[in-house]
C-alpha cells in the first residue's frame, strides 16, 4: 500500500506572499510505503524486496486489517542496542538483508544504538526518525538515504556519510538538535530542502567539490553554525532549487567564517548566497578531496591518530577543515603511525586524498 502525505492549501495559494512560505517547513510531497512484513525472526520483521525473493528488507509490521498502524507499540518496540544481521534464515533458506524500509524504527525512542551490516544499500523514509541513537556507522555500499531518515533524532551528535551517497534527500537531519558535525562526502551532488534545518548545535560543515545543487532552508535555524568550508572553486556551479525560502534563514551569517579555495575569494564575494555578509571569507589551500576511502589508502585509525603502510617514499600532508596545513613530511616505505588530536582531517598521501575523523 502506498500512502501519500501532502501539505497544501489550494484555495489560499494564489494570495500567499513569498514570505508566507517560510512558515511551511515540510510542504514537500513525501511518498511513504507501508509494506506488510512477510515474516518475523527474533524481534525484527522482514519483507521480501521483490517477487524473486532473493533478498529481504527490515520492515515495520502492518496488520492487514489496519494497514496504517505499525506493529510496534510501547510494549513491543525495540529498545537499547539493536543489531541488524547481514543475513536471516527463513524456512531453511538464507537471505541477505539489503534494506531498511520506510518508518521501520520511527518513534522507537528507547533505541540507543543500531549496528548495520555492510550488506545494507538502502535506508527508507523516516526509517530512524525520533529514535534515541547518538551515533551511527553507515555501510560503505549504501546508495540511498530516504527523506527524514534521521529527523528528530535528538541524541544524534555525529554521523559520517559514506562516499557511495550522491544525494542528501529532504529534511534528512531536520531537528537533530544535538548534531555537532557532519561529514558530507565528495560524491554528493545535491542537498535537498531543509536537510540540516533546525540542527541548532551544528557548528561546522564542509560542502564537497562535487556539489551542483542546493535547496532552500538547508541551514534554516542552524543558529550555532560557525563556519562553512567550500571545496568547490567555482561558486557559479551551484543551482538553487525552488523559488521561495532562504538557504541561510535563521542562521547568524554575520558571525560565520566562509572558507573557500585559494584564489577564489573574489568570485564568491560576487555570487548569491555567498555574497551575504559573512563575518569573514578566508582562502584555504584545499582545492578538493579525491573520492577514495581510508581502506584504499590503507589507513587505520588508532587511539592516538592514524597508521598506514607505504610501498615507497611518499610525501604526506594533513590539513584541518579550514585548509590549514597541520603536518607535512615525507615518509619512507614501511609501516608508520601519526599522532593527531581529535578532529576531522584531510589526509593526502602522494596524489590521493581522503577525509577521516580521529576521536
Amino acid at each position: 500500500m502506498i500512502k501519500k502525505t501532502t501539505f497544501f492549501l489550494l484555495a489560499l495559494l494564489p494570495i500567499f506572499s513569498q514570505n508566507s512560505w517560510a512558515v511551511f517547513d515540510e510542504e514537500d510531497e513525501i511518498e511513504e510505503k507501508n509494506e506488510i512484513a512477510d515474516f518475523k525472526e527474533g524481534n525484527l520483521y522482514y519483507r521480501f524486496i521483490d517477487e524473486s525473493q532473493t533478498s529481504v528488507a527490515v520492515s515495520p509490521r502492518y496488520e492487514e486489517e489496519e494497514e496504517d498502524v505499525p506493529g510496534y507499540d510501547a510494549e513491543t518496540a525495540p529498545k537499547g542496542k539493536i543489531t541488524i544481521p547481514a543475513t536471516v534464515i527463513y524456512k531453511g533458506k538464507t537471505y541477505p538483508v539489503t534494506a531498511i524500509d520506510d518508518k521501520t524504527f520511527e518513534y522507537c525512542k528507547e533505541i540507543t544504538e543500531i549496528l548495520l551490516p555492510q550488506s545494507i544499500t538502502s535506508i527508507g523514509t523516516s526509517a530512524f526518525s525520533h529514535t534515541g541513537i547518538s551515533t551511527l556507522q553507515l555501510p560503505q555500499q549504501l546508495k540511498t538515504l530516504g527523506s527524514y531518515a534521521f529527523s528528530k533524532c535528538l541524541q544524534l551528535s555525529e554521523i559520517s556519510i559514506p562516499n557511495s551517497i550522491t544525494n542528501l534527500n529532504s529534511s534528512l537531519f531536520h531537528g537533530c538538535s544535538n548534531l555537532h558535525k557532519v561529514e558530507v562526502p565528495n560524491a554528493v551532488t545535491t542537498i535537498e530542502y531543509g536537510v540540516f534545518g533546525n540542527c541548532s548545535s551544528l557548528e561546522e560543515i564542509t560542502l564537497p567539490e562535487t556539489l551542483t545543487q542546493i535547496d532552500r532552508h538547508v541551514f534554516k535555524g542552524c543558529d550555532n553554525l560557525q563556519r562553512i568550508t567550500c571545496l568547490f572553486s567555482n561558486p557559479n556551479q551551484l543551482k538553487y532549487l525552488g523559488i521561495y525560502g532562504e538557504i541561510f534563514e535563521g542562521t547568524p551569517v554575520n558571525s560565520m567564517i566562509l572558507f573557500v579555495p585559494k584564489g577564489c575569494k573574489a568570485e564568491f564575494e560576487k555570487v548569491y548566497p555567498w555574497n551575504k555578509k559573512f563575518k569573514e571569507i578566508r582562502e584555504s589551500e584545499i582545492t578538493g578531496v579525491a573520492t577514495v576511502t581510508t581502506e584504499e589508502l590503507h589507513i587505520l585509525r588508532t587511539e592516538k591518530g592514524i597508521s598506514f603502510s607505504l610501498s615507497q617514499a611518499t610525501p604526506i600532508r594533513v590539513y584541518d577543515l579550514t585548509g590549514q596545513l597541520r603536518l607535512q613530511t615525507i615518509h619512507p616505505a614501511g609501516q608508520h603511525t601519526l599522532a593527531l588530536p581529535g578532529g576531522t582531517y584531510i589526509v593526502k598521501l602522494g596524489t590521493k586524498s581522503t577525509k577521516l575523523t580521529v576521536n
